[in-house]
């Protein structure tokens, strides 16, 4: 059986459509259209429902369901025994750097999953803020790097491979909100709690209130925290609203003692980035992890919200 049909046709699953998911394998919609339905004639049953003109995210068959949950299985196998006989004994550590968002949520859980079943692979992980993150990349004292930056390596030596959606979301505590949807306007009374105006996260909610003609100005800023933690931790007491990255929310284990509060006409996505010399192909356990990240086995169950861009 085809590998590469299976990735796809998860790919096709994960993402909700022909065009999206092209566009994460880097391929043409009607090749991806090819490879699903060479997978449906070697396995005999209609994986997809389909129709013409379809708006709404593409769901697999019942089959298409029970194969879906066998591909993802075989795939991660596959790519253990594969890495298992590649990867050298003696290759040197793979180092991972990352700015302290991710470092704090995305990166255990990765990293964790994919050193399973893989003996061989050493891997090191520092985090760097971000503009000291870029500097060690360049330096070559970093392997790749794992950020939300969004400007970060602008150079062609470079691939920058998003690979992660991780929202931004405005949260409250239960007494102190009920997690209704509110306006803009509303949230402008609300005390508002943030963290520094040089962080990555602020610098994208400045981003989206200036599409709405408004700046942290506007808004009722009452307390300036450090990190996501800080933010989350001050809104569990209730001190005010703060924004901050579902990731992190889903790690601090508070997720049910918060609300997630929807704001009309404000919605601050955040990509993920896999930044690496494009000259590294020979580095095997790169190449692997590179391979593993865009997957969907280590996201499986481990976030509630979709992952996937």
């Amino acid at each position: 059986m085809n590998f590469r049909w299976m990735e796809i046709y998860l790919s096709v699953i994960d993402t909700g459509s022909f065009a999206a998911a092209a566009r994460k394998q880097y391929m043409t919609q009607p090749a991806v259209s090819i490879a699903v339905s060479s997978l449906e004639k070697e396995v005999k049953q209609t994986l997809l429902y389909r129709k013409a003109g379809q708006r709404t995210c593409i769901q697999p068959t019942p089959e298409g369901k029970v194969f879906a949950e066998y591909a993802r299985r075989t795939l991660d196998e596959y790519w253990k025994v594969r890495d298992f006989l590649s990867i050298r004994a003696d290759e040197k550590p793979l180092i991972i750097g990352t700015s302290p968002t991710p470092a704090s949520s995305i990166v255990p859980i990765l990293v964790s999953s994919f050193r399973n079943g893989r003996p061989k692979c050493s891997i090191q992980v520092r985090a760097f803020r971000g503009k000291d993150l870029i500097r060690e990349l360049e330096k070559g004292t970093v392997d790749c790097a794992i950020t939300g930056i969004s400007s970060f390596v602008q150079d062609e030596k470079y691939v920058v491979e998003p690979f992660f959606n991780d929202p931004m979301v405005l949260i409250s505590s239960k007494t102190f909100h009920d997690g209704s949807p509110i306006t803009v306007n509303q949230l402008k009374k609300l005390p508002l709690i943030i963290r520094g105006t040089d962080c990555n996260t602020t610098e994208l909610i400045i981003q989206q209130l200036k599409k709405l003609n408004l700046t942290l100005d506007d808004m009722n800023v009452t307390l300036q925290v450090i990190g996501n933690s800080d933010v989350i931790q001050q809104v569990r007491e209730g001190y005010g609203v703060g924004f901050v990255v579902r990731s992190s929310l889903e790690n601090s284990g508070d997720s049910d003692k918060i609300n997630i509060i929807p704001v009309k006409r404000l919605e601050i996505n955040r990509e993920i980035r896999l930044v690496y010399p494009k000259a590294s192909e020979d580095f095997q356990t790169l190449q692997s992890f590179v391979q593993y990240a865009r997957g969907g086995n280590w996201r499986t169950q481990k976030f509630s919200f979709n992952t996937i861009l």
